[in-house]
């Protein structure tokens, strides 16, 4: 285009030569018909040294063949390339190029202009725009009107969305507030960059618990806000697992604090009972049949009785009850007691067994399942006053390292799962807290003892199994129990036939620390016919031994004394007399006692309270000569 001829071409040269960007003039063979002092500080020349180039010199993606091309049509526009300068380095550059004529002479007249610093800032741009789009955790960029300028790849996929779709959004969209937008973001700039938690709302209206750091940043003269956040989500539920489980293991610590206080109540309660028992029996041997005052001793004796059963529940909770396990078929013993367990419930409940196919055998007493499910039974039973349906069911289970990871006693293995569900009143979760605690119970005075579930737990603790209970009010309650999977075959060995008690003979050594259950034995035993020395201590049954010339056949002894236990007791008198017979008793019993088992069927223990014919057939058992080894045949 014709430069104006009203303008002065020195006057317009001598802008030209004042302008900050270099400024080529380039005529049709492609020479530097003029450049400005800017072009030659920029490129590295002297402005005749760089008159004396041609264009394709400078511009790495221009050619003469190529220049010759752009000649021949109108120049005009902007485009990207790059220069080389007088040191061999290439600089990236913008050119604005125009057609002008300038003192009658068409050339072309190109603004050059170093974009170095700008393409530094596209490529950090563009590389910090990878980091985001790939960070893991999801970035929103917000603008003042709460707008979103950017999100990243996480961002989408944390609340669910396409990008597009995303950025129409604004940020109240996502994270509600009763706050208004304009008052959060006023704070937010004022405490510039600060850390708290969240709820933000994904696309299907899930609500996702984050946290969330806000930075305040200017950007191109506007204030935004850079929001880094950071979902909740696991860390939630794992907090939440956490609380959980220590709320089991404080209620199973608490458990196991009442069991130990039961148990020793339970023992010395059966101290006490051994002596009520023991004296009705004999006083009642001292009346002749017929006697009015044998009804008084016998309701003595069935008081008594019936409070023995008590201690037994409380040893079962305490895990201290002297057991007989050994291999049973759940289905089979469910399917014995089922008609038992009818008569308990009435015909205005219907009960109903399914059972597990092919179910593996478990170790446990036949007695204690009987007892769970008695207990169990009674308790869905209160539960459905009007009426309705217990289900008991059994299945085989295996728990891997995950499915144990929420469940405070399991371990990894096979399991059989026994299951009691009820369609009953249900329980809240206040009453789920304490049903297995000793004496608790919802029902009214005199209605129940409150010992049932304990019991229920005692035996499956004392079984290495575990209890779940799942129950909401009206919704009725499920028993899960989890019965660990019989290992190795036991062999049982059947027990010898009870006769009548006979009278005994021979010296029995009788070691009690409680004066008024050793005098009550030591009653028993001379009423029995034994020769009876007595003693208050392990100490005392020692000195007796070391003085007295006459042979002892037997040791009775208390498994815990305050001075020596009786095991550690016989061991001792053992090693003198290798052939004594040692009986043991105890209200207390653990099932582990100084490396020795003491279980339900043990020849060589008996559980207080006891009878005269029941210590008397002990005895008889305890002192029967030992089988003679088999001669050897040559």
């Amino acid at each position: 285009m014709p430069f104006p001829s009203s303008v002065d071409v020195p006057i317009f040269q001598a802008a030209i030569d004042t302008a900050r960007e270099a400024v080529l003039w380039v005529d049709g063979e492609g020479r530097l018909a003029y450049v400005n002092e800017r072009a030659c500080s920029w490129l590295g020349y002297g402005r005749e040294e760089l008159t004396r180039k041609r264009i394709w010199d400078l511009d790495v993606g221009t050619t003469p063949e190529r220049w010759a091309a752009v000649w021949r049509t109108k120049i005009g526009g902007l485009t990207e390339t790059a220069y080389v300068r007088k040191d061999g380095s290439v600089v990236p550059v913008e050119v604005s190029a125009k057609d002008l004529e300038v003192g009658g002479k068409r050339l072309c007249v190109a603004f050059v202009r170093d974009i170095s610093e700008r393409r530094a800032v596209t490529e950090a741009l563009r590389r910090t725009q990878a980091a985001v789009d790939k960070a893991r955790d999801p970035i929103f960029w917000v603008k003042s009107d709460g707008s979103l300028a950017y999100v990243n790849d996480a961002a989408c996929e944390l609340l669910e969305y396409p990008r597009e779709e995303l950025l129409r959004l604004r940020m109240q969209d996502i994270s509600p507030s009763p706050i208004s937008w304009a008052e959060r973001w006023r704070r937010r700039s004022q405490e510039g960059a600060v850390r708290f938690e969240r709820t933000h709302r994904a696309k299907g209206g899930r609500e996702i618990p984050v946290e969330v750091s806000v930075s305040v940043i200017e950007f191109e003269g506007e204030e935004c806000h850079w929001v880094y956040t950071r979902d909740l989500t696991e860390q939630k539920r794992a907090q939440a697992d956490k609380a959980r489980l220590e709320a089991e293991l404080l209620h199973a610590q608490k458990l196991e604090s009442v069991g130990r206080l039961a148990g020793g109540v339970a023992h010395d309660f059966n101290n006490m009972l051994t002596v009520i028992l023991g004296y009705a029996e004999l006083l009642a041997a001292s009346f002749p049949e017929g006697d009015p005052m044998l009804e008084s001793l016998a309701e003595i004796k069935k008081a008594a009785c019936r409070s023995r059963d008590t201690t037994r529940q409380l040893l079962a909770f305490s895990r201290k009850q002297l057991i007989a396990p050994r291999a049973v078929d759940l289905n089979a013993l469910v399917t014995e007691a089922k008609n038992a367990l009818s008569r308990l419930i009435g015909e205005h409940i219907a009960l109903v067994f399914l059972p597990g196919d092919a179910l593996w055998r478990v170790v446990f007493d036949p007695a204690q399942v009987e007892q769970t499910l008695v207990n169990l039974i009674v308790n869905a039973r209160d539960a459905l006053p009007s009426g309705g349906r217990i289900t008991i069911s059994t299945s085989n289970l295996h728990l891997d390292a995950e499915d144990c990871r929420d469940r405070l006693d399991a371990q990894p293995g096979d399991y059989v799962l026994l299951a009691v569900s009820d369609n009953g009143v249900g329980m809240d979760e206040q009453t789920l807290a304490h049903i297995f605690e000793p004496f608790f119970s919802t029902k009214e005075v005199g209605k129940g003892t409150g010992l049932g579930l304990a019991t229920v737990y005692g035996v499956i603790k004392q079984n290495n199994g575990f209890i779940e209970v799942t129950s909401g009010k009206g919704h009725g309650s499920t028993f899960r129990l989890y019965i660990p999977r019989m290992q190795l075959p036991i062999v049982d060995e059947p027990l010898p036939a009870e006769g009548a008690a006979a009278r005994g003979r021979g010296t029995i050594l009788l070691v009690e620390d409680n004066e008024m259950v050793r005098d009550l034995t030591r009653s028993m035993l001379q009423g029995l016919g034994y020769t009876v020395l007595s003693a208050d201590s392990a100490h005392a049954a020692l000195g007796l031994c070391e003085s007295r010339e006459h042979k002892v056949h037997m040791l009775l002894a208390d498994v815990v004394m305050p001075d020596m236990r009786g095991p550690e007791l016989a061991e001792r008198l053992r090693s003198v007399q290798p052939d004594l017979r040692v009986l043991f008793m105890s209200g207390y019993a653990s099932s582990q006692v100084a490396g020795a088992d003491l279980t339900a069927d043990s020849t060589d223990f008996i559980q207080k309270p006891f009878t005269m014919t029941e210590l008397a057939r002990s005895l008889e058992r305890v002192l029967q000569p030992a089988p003679r080894p088999p001669a050897n045949r040559t």
